[in-house]
């Protein structure tokens, strides 16, 4: 089953939803941003607001595995 979703992403065949959360991914190194709601609900148990720390390191590992290639060009 695996191999088969694979081969549709590779295909560039694969859900708009999918699609989206990749990009946002590959522009922001998360899948999805957070909420207002969970912002102020981090500030209040003392963690910071969330800003991705990571987006380059995410950015490096997703073009060398090729993923950044299959998703920017669909």
């Amino acid at each position: 089953m695996f191999a088969i979703r694979n081969l549709a992403v590779k295909e560039k065949n694969m859900p708009d939803g999918f699609a989206a959360q990749a990009k946002n991914l590959i522009e922001t190194g998360r899948i999805a941003n957070p909420t207002a709601s969970m912002v102020r609900k981090r500030e209040q148990i003392g963690l910071s607001k969330g800003q991705s720390t990571a987006t380059e390191d995410v950015q490096k590992i997703l073009k060398k595995t090729g993923f950044s290639k299959i998703i920017v060009s669909k």
